[in-house]
């Protein structure tokens, strides 16, 4: 690990636990304080059997067991638990973040030469959590031909939060816009940051500039890339978004997928003539109550004129409830249906006309069978079917009402490899030697 080099490059002999895990802050802030209380035990358990200095690589990680594991052994509607309360403090006092950690060991940095501009994001765990603000500057200071360009309100928060960027989405994307606006003002080549999670959610927002529409994914993406060895891409433009041991399949698994599901119907009646699939689940259109209306009741207009089956996610029922939309809906043109499992969902794509969605994985879906699609979100992380059978809405009621006025005129025209993705995989893997 990168982190082990620079301790050890700094004259450090390291060891690290095998069985430690997460430090229980995602439990923590969402509220599940005795999970977060297990998890820190057993963080404690692995911690107390090391000797010298922890050093934690996360502002937040480190702001956890340092300021808050007290918390979960000592306080209001806490059952106090005194020797927890002492083995979390002697852990929390062994404790450095990384950056902190080197700066003490080598006051004018690691040396090194690199030819570039940096951005430097702290974060808030690590600034106002743990006070450290200058060791990680000092430290890039300390690399030959590296510069710091100033960075216009450096120190604002760049609405990450974990949790907060998903029940504050709308906040946490505007907090997101002004941190991208002034890293980008600001000309460096890169930008540099003492906590994964404000690096997922800034690295994810540069390549949309936009991380409400729809990214988590774009987080998950980026973590496993960092951890995988090897990225299996679904086609040349997904390869060329990766660096390291690449291998494009030329199509996503997915379609194998699809081919596996055996013919059939699905569990309900079908209408007897050509109809269209609804399948609306995403935060960014159920928290809104204009876009959400505007689009239940085109839906509901379009309906009229060709039957729709309205998947019933229970995220999405609730929406329709709180906002008093159920009303749009009868048993023969506007008709709900149960959430259904891949194979039934599947058939009943393969028996419908066309699809509306705000889900990624129907937009592939939708590819490979054929279907014309309406992605209705602002962005898409896939381009499976982009300009062809799929229509990206952006969230305009005019856009979602010309292709309900006529989606067979969206069709795949680009032909599908002939090679399965799945026995690209395997092949490559019994390659070198994994299977």
């Amino acid at each position: 690990m990168a982190v082990v080099r620079v301790l050890e490059r700094v004259g450090c002999e390291v060891a690290v636990p095998a069985d430690q895990t997460c430090c229980g802050q995602p439990a923590y802030n969402a509220g599940y304080h005795d999970e977060a209380r297990e998890i820190a035990r057993h963080t404690i358990d692995v911690l107390e059997r090391t000797d010298g200095p922890i050093v934690i690589p996360s502002g937040s990680c480190a702001d956890m067991i340092v300021h808050q594991y007290a918390h979960l052994f000592e306080g209001p509607g806490v059952r106090n638990d005194a020797r927890m309360l002492e083995r979390a403090r002697g852990v929390a006092s062994r404790c450095r973040e990384f950056s902190q950690f080197v700066a003490s060991r080598a006051p004018k940095g690691i040396g090194g030469t690199l030819q570039t501009s940096v951005a430097y994001h702290p974060s808030c765990h690590l600034l106002r959590g743990l006070g450290v603000k200058s060791e990680p500057a000092a430290l890039l200071a300390g690399i030959d031909g590296v510069t710091q360009p100033p960075v216009a309100d450096q120190d604002e928060c760049c609405g990450f939060g974990g949790l907060f960027s998903v029940k504050n989405a709308e906040i946490s994307g505007s907090m997101l816009d002004r941190k991208l606006s002034a890293l980008i003002e600001s000309g460096a080549d890169r930008v540099v940051s003492c906590d994964l999670g404000c690096l997922l959610h800034i690295e994810g927002g540069l390549r949309s500039f936009d991380l409400r529409h729809p990214f988590p994914e774009e987080l998950n993406r980026r973590l496993a890339s960092s951890l995988s060895r090897i990225d299996y891409a679904p086609g040349p433009w997904a390869a060329g978004n990766l660096r390291g041991d690449v291998v494009d399949t030329g199509s996503n698994t997915i379609r194998d997928s699809l081919e596996l599901v055996p013919v059939g119907d699905p569990p309900f009646p079908l209408p007897p003539e050509p109809f269209g699939v609804v399948s609306l689940h995403r935060f960014e259109l159920l928290n809104n109550r204009r876009l959400l209306t505007e689009t239940i009741e085109l839906l509901a207009e379009a309906a009229q004129r060709t039957p729709l089956l309205h998947v019933d996610h229970p995220v999405t029922v609730a929406a329709l409830e709180r906002l008093g939309l159920t009303g749009n809906f009868d048993d023969a043109r506007f008709i709900r249906i149960p959430r259904l499992r891949f194979f039934d969902f599947v058939r009943t794509e393969r028996c419908s006309a066309f699809i509306v969605t705000d889900s990624g994985g129907s937009q592939e879906e939708s590819y490979y069978l054929d279907l014309p699609c309406l992605v209705h979100r602002v962005r898409t992380e896939r381009r499976e079917g982009l300009g062809e059978n799929v229509v990206i809405s952006e969230m305009r009621a005019d856009v979602l009402r010309d292709f309900l006025a006529g989606p067979g005129r969206f069709r795949r025209r680009t032909p599908l490899p002939s090679a399965s993705p799945s026995d690209v995989v395997v092949e490559d893997l019994e390659r070198r030697g994994f299977v």
